[in-house]
C-alpha cells in the first residue's frame, strides 16, 4: 500500500493533461465510452497522465453558453484527492473561473466526490445533476 500511496502522490504533483487519442479511448470499459464526445470546436479532451502512468480521460464541451467538463477516472486512482486537481487544470484550459460538471444521479461515487467539493448544485434533468465547479 505505501508503493501506491507514493505513486499517487507523486501523481498529484505532477498531473498533465496531454491530448487524447484514439488508442486510449478504445481500451475503456464500455460504460465510460458514452460520455464521449466527437472532438471538434467545442469539445476537447485531454488524457490524464503523470510518470508513465495514465489515471484517466477529461475533457470539457462547451454548450448552453457554459463549459462542461466530463471526468473519468481510472478506479485504482479514485479516492485520492484527484478531481479538485483535476478541476483546477480544466478551469485553466478553459479560461474561465468556473465551469460546470454534469454527474449521473446514480452514480453514487461521483456524487459524493462532487458534493464533497462543491456545494452548488442543481437537477439538471432526470438523470443529472450539475454542480458549479468554482475553485
Amino acid at each position: 500500500m505505501k508503493n501506491l500511496d507514493f505513486i499517487i502522490e507523486s501523481i498529484i504533483k505532477e498531473l498533465e493533461l496531454k491530448q487524447m487519442n484514439d488508442k486510449y479511448y478504445k481500451s475503456l470499459p464500455d460504460d465510460k465510452k458514452y460520455a464521449y464526445y466527437k472532438p471538434g470546436k467545442n469539445v476537447k479532451y485531454w488524457k490524464l497522465y503523470s510518470s508513465n502512468k495514465t489515471v484517466g480521460y477529461a475533457g470539457i464541451i462547451f454548450e448552453e453558453n457554459k463549459y462542461f467538463a466530463i471526468v473519468y477516472i481510472e478506479e485504482k486512482y479514485r479516492n485520492k484527492n484527484l478531481l479538485k486537481l483535476i478541476y483546477k487544470e480544466l478551469i485553466k484550459k478553459c479560461g474561465e473561473n468556473k465551469l460546470y460538471a454534469k454527474v449521473e444521479k446514480d452514480n453514487a461515487q461521483a456524487m459524493k466526490a462532487h458534493k464533497k467539493l462543491f456545494k452548488n448544485f442543481k437537477n439538471y434533468d432526470n438523470d443529472h445533476v450539475v454542480f458549479e465547479v468554482k475553485l
